[in-house]
């Protein structure tokens, strides 16, 4: 049987072979986004492709951060226009750390209209079906850590500050370990023997937030109206869901909730015809069998969007309704928790029926 790295750097070298080859991944790229697709675009250069990075709406604050860190803030060969105009001559995708069209803004019709190779961890979306190629490992824990198998099953070491945004993808994905397979650790090892600087990958991604200091000013208000405004539920006994709308910053806002103590954190941003919604669960939450995924993927059909993600962190985006990002928080509120405490009911009473049986 083929290993994870062995199975991506096969898809690499297909994709390599069409030579114009634009990688790309999610809007608001997060660090395991950009470390995912920064070594894709690395391996690709080896085998003798021309890559372009194509970022829809940049970078997340997290990952400026971490290329800053790296000495990597311009990043050479890196487009973020929407659009496909922007690399006419695209051969051929590699989408990484993406599952649906939707987290692809402009830039998803170069993924339908090309030969689309696929590599992701998160639960299999819409953009599955258009894949010449997919490697797709939902018990993976970050993208980052397939793509940097590749590259040590191919023999080509990252450059160092390529190999410093990869721990960092890792780090950040894996939540500083605790999430971490077999896999995660055999490529942070690799990356480390190519030069990359755990110390700096790690510092770039805490930057003081244990005390709150390495927040800028926006971000520390957004997490402080998403508490003021949140609607709680108790489910399954002692589980807290809680749904609440920041203009911005719904991931930081969303982890700050879980580590105020929601098991299910719901966050609603974005402006617009189009709403964001965040979610983030605590690891009580994960126990009970609960996914954000899945939860995600409920909330984009009642509202008519597309949702996705993995078992800890999930995505939904849906067109807003007329109150705009309030409406769409009371009707999250009303019927999220009721489907949530459902999936958690059936799962432990399958899980005490296996027990007994």
């Amino acid at each position: 049987m083929r290993g994870a790295g062995e199975e991506v750097a096969e898809l690499l070298r297909r994709a390599a072979r069409r030579v114009r080859v634009a990688v790309l991944t999610h809007r608001n790229a997060d660090p395991d986004a950009i470390a995912s697709a920064l070594l894709a675009r690395r391996a690709l250069m080896e085998l003798g492709a021309e890559p372009v990075i194509m970022l829809p709406e940049g970078l997340s604050r997290a990952s400026k951060q971490v290329l800053r860190a790296a000495g990597l803030e311009g990043i050479p060969q890196t487009r973020y226009e929407e659009g496909p105009e922007a690399v006419p001559r695209v051969e051929a995708v590699v989408v990484v750390d993406s599952s649906n069209t939707t987290q692809l803004g402009g830039l998803a019709v170069l993924a339908i209209t090309r030969p689309l190779f696929l590599i992701d961890h998160h639960s299999p979306g819409d953009l599955a079906p258009h894949a010449e190629d997919a490697v797709l490992d939902e018990a993976s824990p970050s993208a980052t850590q397939l793509v940097a198998l590749a590259l040590e099953y191919m023999g080509v070491c990252p450059e160092a500050r390529e190999a410093t945004v990869g721990l960092a993808g890792i780090i950040y994905d894996t939540r500083r370990y605790s999430i971490a397979d077999a896999g995660s650790f055999k490529a942070s090892a690799y990356l480390i023997s190519c030069g990359g600087d755990y110390e700096r990958a790690l510092k770039a991604l805490q930057g003081g937030r244990d005390q709150g200091s390495g927040l800028d000013y926006a971000e520390r208000v957004a997490r402080l109206k998403a508490a003021q405004r949140m609607v709680t539920s108790r489910i399954c006994e002692e589980l807290i869901v809680a749904v609440t709308r920041v203009g911005a910053y719904e991931s930081s806002a969303a982890r700050a909730l879980v580590d105020l103590g929601a098991d299910v954190a719901v966050v609603v941003g974005g402006k617009g015809a189009e709403l964001r919604v965040t979610l983030r669960l605590s690891r009580r939450a994960l126990e009970t069998g609960l996914r954000a995924d899945e939860l995600a993927s409920y909330i984009a059909g009642k509202h008519g969007g597309r949702g996705g993600g993995h078992a800890a962190a999930g995505m939904a985006h849906v067109p807003a309704p007329r109150g705009g990002a309030e409406d769409l928080v009371e009707a999250i509120a009303r019927s999220l928790p009721g489907k949530a405490a459902r999936i958690c009911v059936e799962r432990r009473s399958k899980a005490l029926g296996g027990g007994q049986g």
